[in-house]
């Protein structure tokens, strides 16, 4: 905890950890799969709902595991590791570590979009639907 006072990394955390939740929530406009960002520091998730689903009374999409199974193996695939938990197991969990650049936080940004729209792309073609 001393190390982290003292290179100012929960400064550095709160302040990284907004930038990206606000990329994110711009992606969310992009991505038909993104429900809800939500975080504090680098600790972020990211629920995933069916891409095409009818809001319930609330104005909230169903959770859907589905995109979520498919968007950690593409996330994997392309370097990223993510957990699942939350709602249905169905919330990206983002925990990148503390001393990540600004160039670092880019790529997994680049690469979580690229993942998520694949794995919105094969759920969608895997029960015969057409991706937006």
């Amino acid at each position: 905890m001393r190390v982290v006072m003292a290179e100012g990394l929960h400064d550095r955390a709160a302040e990284l950890g907004e930038s990206l939740m606000e990329r994110l929530r711009d992606l969310a406009g992009e991505r038909p799969s993104i429900g809800h960002v939500r975080g504090r520091g680098l600790m972020i998730g990211v629920e995933l709902v069916e891409p095409d689903g009818e809001p319930d009374g609330s104005g909230a999409r169903p959770a859907c595991t589905g995109v979520a199974l498919r968007a950690r193996s593409e996330c994997r695939r392309r370097g990223l590791i993510v957990e699942l938990g939350g709602r249905h197991d169905a919330v990206l969990r983002l925990l990148p570590p503390l001393v990540m650049t600004d160039a670092e936080a880019d790529a997994v940004l680049e690469r979580l979009a690229e993942a998520l729209e694949a794995a919105e792309r094969g759920y969608l073609e895997a029960l015969g639907r057409r991706p937006r």
